[in-house]
């Protein structure tokens, strides 16, 4: 007779799916976002509203490079694009606020 494995509820089970889960990708983008958001709360880094990002300067973005960012990164990688160009949006006043402030947006 063959030995079985209860894999819902075996010994040693939630440790195995805590080193798991701390090696995914999932695990990973997360705690580099966490990472990002309290070094930019901390240090009051301005970032663009989302209104602006995800409409005017991801439209140019798109039309500039011709790729449309998607999944985890795509903030990451609209905000990387603004701050690159920010010289282009700097005329649209108000469109910068300072961390705390869009923290509180909504």
């Amino acid at each position: 007779e063959g030995r079985t494995c209860d894999w819902e509820d075996f010994y040693g089970r939630y440790d195995l799916l805590l080193k798991l889960g701390n090696t995914s990708e999932p695990w990973k983008s997360r705690k580099q976002q966490e990472i990002k958001e309290r070094i930019r709360k901390e240090y009051d880094v301005p970032i663009s509203d989302d209104d602006l990002l995800w409409g005017k300067i991801y439209q140019d973005m798109v039309h500039e490079t011709g790729v449309e960012p998607e999944g985890l990164y795509a903030r990451e990688t609209i905000i990387k694009y603004w701050r690159q160009n920010r010289s282009k949006y700097q005329k649209i006043g108000g469109s910068c606020r300072r961390r705390g402030s869009w923290r509180n947006k909504g």
